[in-house]
């Protein structure tokens, strides 16, 4: 039998869509071991893997949510933008693993505006909704390299006006002795 890093070898980027098509079926009959091989930070640099998840159905990876948002630490890995849209279409059933992250992780600031730009920004209003607390504590974190200014962003559609603005002004006087974020934060919302 072919290992799994075999038969993901066997995926080309010069396949025709009927191709392609046909190569992914070799994945549908995966065994859960093999799931689990997938969704593991082994294959962050395979955009196959990352092709092969898109594929499967979105309740064979929600058991694998937590290491799946690892795919998305760095943006340069090539499974990463598959990954995304996995997470996205998941929704709901991540949420905890989202509220670790924002819990044990609030330094990692490039793996949470990451998580924020392509997964929370990309979900309808109600589930974003789910992970208000987490952004509003994101926001008064006041990352220290701006990232906080990614979770106000996500928070804008998501607040009433007077409710975001004291978020704004909190994030202003946090950055007032950093002119680079501080107009990073200006940039980003039309507030004054």
């Amino acid at each position: 039998m072919r290992t799994l890093t075999h038969l993901l070898e066997s995926i080309e980027h010069s396949f025709t869509a009927e191709q392609e098509r046909k190569a992914l079926q070799l994945f549908d009959a995966l065994s859960e071991a093999q799931i689990e091989e997938l969704t593991s930070t082994q294959y962050v640099k395979s955009w196959q893997a990352g092709l092969v998840m898109r594929h499967l159905p979105v309740s064979r990876l929600v058991p694998y949510a937590a290491p799946l948002l690892v795919h998305l630490q760095d943006l340069n890995w090539p499974a990463a933008p598959y990954v995304a849209d996995v997470l996205v279409a998941m929704g709901a059933p991540i949420v905890p693993a989202l509220r670790r992250v924002f819990a044990t992780d609030p330094n990692d600031g490039i793996w949470i505006i990451n998580l924020i730009y392509n997964v929370i920004q990309r979900w309808e209003a109600p589930l974003a909704r789910l992970l208000e607390a987490e952004l509003i504590g994101y926001v008064r974190y006041a990352a220290p390299e701006g990232e906080s200014i990614a979770a106000l962003e996500a928070l804008q559609r998501l607040l009433p006006t007077e409710e975001h603005r004291q978020l704004y002004d909190f994030l202003r006087e946090a950055y007032e002795h950093n002119a680079a974020l501080l107009g990073e934060l200006r940039e980003a919302f039309d507030c004054e």
